[in-house]
């Protein structure tokens, strides 16, 4: 049975990140920042011994680990430098504390908090350390009380200050601030039509005066990824074919109308499978996963959302009843308003 999992957020790009399994008690996670980090997710069972139960396998982790460290888990140890001076000491709890002094990790938690809570029991058991440029970088490191939904494992909270990465520039203008009096004075003053070749001059001259006179666009960060320029094209001729023909009601209004729908559903079509076209290639090409590893571990996953979502539209009473009463599209409720007398 497996112990341990990581839960990447949506908002992390999957290009930024890797995962490599251990064992069912040891995982790791490599994240491709401005600093490579590496974090070793851990559950040591209970056992009599020198040292933990899983410490070997630790160990290759450590090894195969890029950049910086943060070793984290549920190492079932008890030891006086995280419990506090009432905590018992154990032979494998020592091992732990000199293993990691001696590979250069540091305990982050503060002394003595507990991190596990039954009843009137409560002990130190779920420990996090990482090498020394994590630890100068670490803002906060601690037990959550309020976060736990049982009395069991109290998450910790950890909040580390990374340095980010310069954003790749725009290419894009932001046209609805262009500064237009500047742009106009500029063209005017650069002599463009005297040049041997007044078109290429004067694509240049606006090139150059758009830097200077336009700042660039800043995209969100919810920005839809299978949106182009030429989508808003056709989605904004849409829009104004729709508001024609709801106003007119002409049959040529209405085709141009689905022909500018039809034209935004192909962009979209053809954008989205350049960028998944993209990701895969990105995914089964990257040096940290060989053999193809990128692209069975989507194949699984596709697999599983596959099977999920056919059980969802089976068992899900709502759609049978869509299905026998299909609503009309707006366009056409509109029309047979329109057309309707009056009472």
């Amino acid at each position: 049975m497996i112990k341990v999992c990581f839960m990447v957020s949506r908002r992390i790009s999957p290009h930024t990140w890797s995962f490599q399994p251990y064992s069912p008690n040891v995982a790791a996670l490599h994240l491709r920042h401005a600093k490579d980090i590496t974090i070793i997710n851990v559950y040591n069972p209970r056992s009599n011994g020198p040292q933990i139960q899983t410490w070997q396998t630790i160990q290759q982790a450590i090894r195969e680990a890029k950049g910086e460290i943060i070793l984290l888990g549920d190492f079932n140890a008890h030891h006086p430098s995280w419990g506090g001076p009432q905590a018992a000491r154990e032979a494998q709890s020592e091992h732990l504390c000199t293993a990691t002094i001696a590979i250069g990790l540091s305990l982050l938690p503060p002394c003595g908090l507990p991190t596990w809570k039954r009843g009137n029991q409560q002990s130190v058991i779920d420990l996090t350390f990482a090498s020394e440029a994590i630890r100068d970088l670490v803002q906060f490191c601690g037990p959550m009380d309020h976060w736990a939904t049982t009395q069991d494992h109290i998450p910790i909270d950890i909040q580390i200050t990374l340095p980010t990465e310069e954003p790749a520039p725009s290419k894009r203008y932001a046209l609805e601030r262009l500064d237009k009096e500047g742009l106009t004075q500029y063209l005017c003053q650069s002599g463009w039509a005297h040049a041997p070749c007044p078109i290429t001059a004067l694509q240049q001259t606006i090139q150059e005066g758009l830097k200077k006179h336009c700042p660039k666009a800043r995209p969100s960060v919810q920005a839809n990824p299978q949106w182009s320029p030429r989508a808003s094209e056709l989605l904004v001729g849409a829009r104004r074919a729709r508001r024609r023909y709801n106003n007119t009601g002409a049959d040529h209004d209405r085709t141009s109308y689905q022909s500018f729908q039809s034209l935004l559903k192909k962009e979209l079509r053809r954008v989205g499978r350049a960028n998944w076209r993209r990701f895969i290639e990105q995914s089964t090409s990257a040096p940290d996963n060989p053999h193809e590893k990128g692209l069975w571990r989507l194949l699984r996953g596709a697999s599983f959302v596959q099977a999920n979502h056919r059980h969802h539209l089976t068992s899900h009473p709502y759609v049978d009843q869509t299905r026998k009463t299909p609503s009309a599209s707006p366009v056409v409720q509109h029309r047979e308003v329109s057309e309707s007398p009056p009472q």
